[in-house]
């Protein structure tokens, strides 16, 4: 019968590693209900918080085409509208897909692929000569590539909780 008080045994013995959570009744385990349950809740949490600004694009991309379109055009994005439809679908398709959990892993990395051709295309601020200008488009450049990021580090996740499919990239 091991308690956590008798683990250390006989002066100069070897140490046993002894779990406190074996002994606190299962009611009361912070661990097991904080560490398992609370990471996969955090986890949906930060799936939806990341994959809203993408919906919403997504939205206004296919609400707004035409205003949409005028901005491409004013930032010479090639054949302006078909882009702007494409890809307000890609980015509203990816966004619920990552929020579900349907081919998450695939889905963020398709957004982060996204994000960082878009930084690219509609945030130059290398170009610009205002400082105002230069400064809000450097601002939008560094959001994309942080948003790109953060795609990448969840396609490389191996388990996504609460999900309605396994991921494509799947070990």
């Amino acid at each position: 019968n091991e308690h956590p008080d008798n683990a250390a045994g006989a002066v100069g013995a070897v140490t046993k590693q002894v779990s406190w959570t074996r002994y606190v009744p299962a009611r009361h385990n912070i661990r097991q209900i904080w560490g398992f349950h609370m990471r996969d809740t955090v986890f949906l949490i930060g799936r939806i918080l990341f994959s809203l600004v993408f919906v919403g694009s997504g939205v206004g991309h296919l609400m707004q085409t035409e205003g949409s379109t005028q901005y491409a055009t004013y930032k010479k994005v090639p054949n302006p509208k078909l882009a702007v439809q494409v890809s307000g679908v890609l980015m509203l398709l990816g966004g619920v897909a990552v929020i579900l959990g349907i081919w998450g892993d695939l889905a963020a990395l398709g957004l982060a692929l996204i994000t960082l051709i878009m930084a690219f295309m509609m945030h130059r601020f290398w170009e610009e000569t205002d400082p105002q200008t230069k400064q809000a488009e450097m601002a939008g450049f560094m959001k994309n590539i942080s948003m790109a990021g953060a795609g990448l580090i969840l396609s490389t996740l191996p388990y996504w909780p609460n999900a309605i499919t396994d991921g494509v990239f799947q070990p």
